[in-house]
């Protein structure tokens, strides 16, 4: 029982962490160019790919990637949504 609550408070513990850390990731790839972005994403495709990547460490990974693609996603919406306006614009001169 006791080795139970002690693996709880550990995994808890890991959690709280995690989600600390995510949050600073979160705010470091907001100020990411998309090419910073892309590149990162690509380091963590690799990390993915390898045999040798503890399976612990794998969703963790996943989770940074799906960081970065999101991040990838925003930056273009953003840049498409200002090409439709420029065009709208133009259409009316």
């Amino acid at each position: 029982m006791i080795d139970s609550k002690e693996n709880f408070k550990n995994q808890s513990k890991k959690l709280i962490s995690n989600k600390s850390s995510s949050s600073l990731l979160e705010e470091e790839i907001l100020n990411m160019s998309y090419e910073e972005s892309i590149d990162s994403l690509d380091s963590i495709l690799s990390k993915l790919q390898q045999e040798n990547t503890p399976l612990n460490d794998l969703e963790e990974i996943y989770d940074q990637g799906r960081l970065y693609l999101d991040h990838c996603e925003k930056l273009l919406s953003n840049l498409e949504q200002k090409i439709i306006t420029l065009d709208t614009e133009e259409l009316k001169d």
